[in-house]
């Protein structure tokens, strides 16, 4: 406000702001523009835009290095370039928000007054996004590197690049690591028109496995894969992966060796979801003689596989008797949970872990109230280690809320529920499939409770939510096809309904076989409804009853065998 009786002007420049620059966003272009006249506007606007463009904001050094872009040979030039940098953060400073070593806009109107001045192109936005993502490529392996390098191929659309990345077994491991899982599936459904996540896995690894020397990096990545392929209901395909990082283990490390029980979990599991029960229970015995001979009979690293041996004992095969196999199962389970409560103390997680398998074996016993007990007292161990917000809690707000709805204790099941969905909805948005699994639980209370005007935008919602994150064709889709149909046949648009669930069938049969549980609760579901459209009492009374025989084996293979000879029983009489 020095000379040229500029004070003089101030009161009459103030003045003036309400018409020339009505809103915060005009105002913001004011600052630009001033920028500009001091640093250039192609500087201004670099810098500008490449913040706007990072995902999660850009450090000042980064931003420096950006802008000396191509300048790498030229010192003096480069000098320069990072010195503009610094000028244009200095003047941008006040209205710029800290987040750990990055900035970002602390204001909406500045973002976007930055975006319809600097990035209303959208090849010019592709074209600052490679160069972006060029710079974090030339970086080390790190985080940083990590949460830009592909979210910037994406947006960019560079499929290819991003394809390599994403199967570079190293990297994947990293991101897996990291709990990007959910963003690397949505990375490979975006660019599904032009690659297999599937195919392009086992591709890569049978090369990797072939031209690697043996070790546990090897492994490791193999795993990885399989992780992600299992994640997205490739059963298959991750079986193959996982059998793979078991025999890389093997080479590496011998058949004893406590890594090799690891790998022997993750391929049961995967066997144990493909109906294989003889073999996932062969593999998770054999994981467990591993690690109680390794650490011992009483060492809490033995918990994992006592509880992988419970689950796959749930499951019937046809040699032995269920309720001994019932028996057994419980009886590892109060192991696991003696183990880690003289090991971790009362109130450790893993305590939660094993209470919450325990429900599943006192409800294949027929011990509602048990059943109801254990989930509770995992829900307090978690809620006491945690606290009542955090995200992993979530997990167990779900197990009760689905069992207080089978035994129609709807109020306390729809609040648990919804505590569910307000944590999982704060901490991974509206569109994730943590989301979607707590919105599909509480619609489905919401319809038993006889609310379906309720529940119904829910069960669309997670529809929705699975179809974007897994795929179209994931089982976990069929799921929600199937609650869908069951809420529009109570509410009589049966034609509609019938869709939902022979689209259930179909991605359920293609991926699992038709004597996958959900198929057959499926086809018990449509049978139903079509022998309610039937003219005779003959021909309901004998759809009802294949209904029924249906329902007991969907039960059985779940590991309910007191609940399916309830519906044998029903079925007989």
């Amino acid at each position: 406000l020095g000379g040229n009786d500029m004070h003089l002007r101030v009161a009459d420049i103030i003045a003036r702001l309400p018409q020339q620059y009505p809103d915060a966003q005009s105002l913001f272009v004011w600052v630009l523009e001033r920028l500009e006249d001091g640093f250039g506007r192609e500087s201004v606007a670099l810098w500008c835009s490449y913040l706007a463009l990072g995902r999660s904001g850009m450090s000042s050094e980064e931003l420096r290095d950006l802008l000396a872009r191509g300048a790498e040979e030229q010192p003096a030039r480069r000098d320069e370039a990072r010195k503009l940098a610094l000028r244009i953060e200095r003047g941008l400073r006040r209205y710029l928000l800290r987040r750990g070593a990055q900035f970002d806009f602390l204001h909406g109107e500045l973002r976007r007054a930055v975006r319809e001045r600097y990035l209303d192109d959208e090849s010019a936005q592709a074209r600052l996004r490679v160069a972006m993502a060029d710079y974090f490529e030339g970086h080390s392996e790190s985080a940083r590197r990590d949460d830009e390098l592909p979210w910037q191929l994406a947006k960019a659309q560079r499929w290819g690049r991003l394809r390599g990345l994403l199967t570079d077994l190293r990297a994947l491991k990293r991101l897996l690591d990291a709990g990007r899982k959910y963003e690397v599936l949505a990375f490979w459904h975006a660019m599904s028109h032009e690659y297999s996540m599937a195919d392009e896995y086992q591709r890569v690894c049978h090369e990797y496995a072939g031209t690697m020397g043996h070790d546990g990096v090897r492994a490791d990545g193999l795993a990885a894969a399989g992780e992600l392929l299992w994640t997205a209901a490739e059963h298959h395909g991750a079986g193959e992966l996982f059998m793979l990082a078991l025999d890389a283990e093997v080479a590496s490390s011998g058949e004893q060796a406590p890594a090799v029980a690891e790998r022997q979990l993750s391929l049961s599991t995967v066997l144990l979801a493909a109906s294989n029960v003889s073999e996932a229970e062969s593999l998770a015995r054999a994981a467990l003689h591993v690690q109680q001979s390794a650490f011992g009979p009483e060492d809490p690293r033995t918990t994992k596989a006592l509880n992988q041996l419970a689950n796959c004992l749930l499951r019937p095969v046809p040699t032995a008797r269920l309720h001994a196999r019932v028996l057994e199962a419980y009886e590892l389970l109060c192991q696991a949970l003696a183990i880690d409560e003289a090991s971790r103390g009362p109130n450790h997680p893993d305590m939660a872990r094993d209470a919450n398998n325990m429900a599943s074996v006192l409800a294949a016993m027929g011990r509602p109230h048990e059943v109801e007990r254990s989930l509770r007292e995992a829900l307090r161990i978690v809620e006491a280690y945690w606290g009542r917000h955090h995200v992993n809690i979530a997990v167990s707000l779900n197990n009760l809320g689905v069992r207080l709805k089978r035994m129609w204790k709807h109020s306390d099941a729809e609040a648990l529920l919804r505590r569910a969905l307000e944590i999982d909805e704060r901490v991974f948005g509206p569109d994730h499939p943590d989301t979607g699994r707590d919105l599909g639980n509480l619609g489905m209370v919401l319809q038993q409770d006889g609310r379906p005007l309720e529940a119904e935008p829910m069960l669309r919602r997670v529809l929705q939510i699975d179809e974007a994150a897994l795929g179209p064709d994931h089982p976990d889709v069929a799921v929600d096809h199937h609650n869908l149909a069951c809420l529009l046949a109570d509410t009589e648009r049966r034609d509609e309904a019938e869709s939902h669930w022979l689209r259930a069938i179909a991605i359920v049969e293609a991926a699992r076989g038709e004597a996958d549980p959900t198929a057959l609760r499926a086809r018990t579901a449509l049978e139903k409804s079509r022998a309610q459209q039937r003219g005779t009492e003959q021909e309901r009374r004998a759809a009802a009853i294949e209904s029924e025989q249906l329902l007991g084996r969907s039960l059985m293979m779940q590991g309910e065998p007191w609940s399916a000879m309830a519906s044998f029983r029903k079925a007989e009489s």
